[in-house]
């Protein structure tokens, strides 16, 4: 557990000639990546995890800057895995804890701004485009780290 301070973002990095088997894991709100794939994925298993509620993505491959997220999930097959299956977008439910889930929301949530009927805003609704709202906050602060207790508590359920 760290402090929730780092740099990077990503919950799982993968650099350098590395072999892996990655298998029975959730990934789940990160701030960038679940995984960030700086190996070659043929010598990468990604087998049986979940994957949810990631900001960017779900695997970032950092040498062409291919992004698969929630929208094209399925593309991970083409990444080139050693093996790659039973991998899934899916709410783990896990019970959060509400303090720390608020810092995650407001760390992550923009708060849009009014949105003026104006001449601009008229033509961009007749077009199907969105409004263009002023007076929005945009998202603050910093990863907080998850209770270490807390924690523990889901690995104990995910055993049963």
């Amino acid at each position: 557990m760290g402090s929730g301070h780092g740099i990077t973002a990503d919950l799982l990095i993968l650099d350098g000639d590395v072999r892996a088997v990655i298998d029975g894991n959730i990934f789940e709100f990160a701030d960038q990546h679940a995984i960030r794939l700086n190996s070659n994925p043929k010598d990468v298993e990604l087998t049986n995890n979940i994957f949810d509620h990631n900001l960017w993505a779900e695997v970032y491959r950092a040498t062409d800057d291919t992004v698969v997220d929630n929208k094209n999930f399925d593309d991970m097959k083409q990444l080139g895995f050693k093996k790659i299956e039973n991998n899934k977008l899916a709410d783990a439910g896990f019970p959060l804890n509400e303090k720390w889930f608020n810092v995650y929301l407001n760390r992550t949530a923009y708060v849009s701004g009014k949105v003026q009927m104006d001449e601009w805003n008229q033509i961009r609704d007749i077009l199907g485009q969105p409004m263009i709202a002023t007076g929005g906050k945009p998202a603050k602060g910093m990863a907080p780290a998850y209770d270490r207790a807390l924690a523990m508590t889901l690995c104990r359920k995910m055993r049963r």
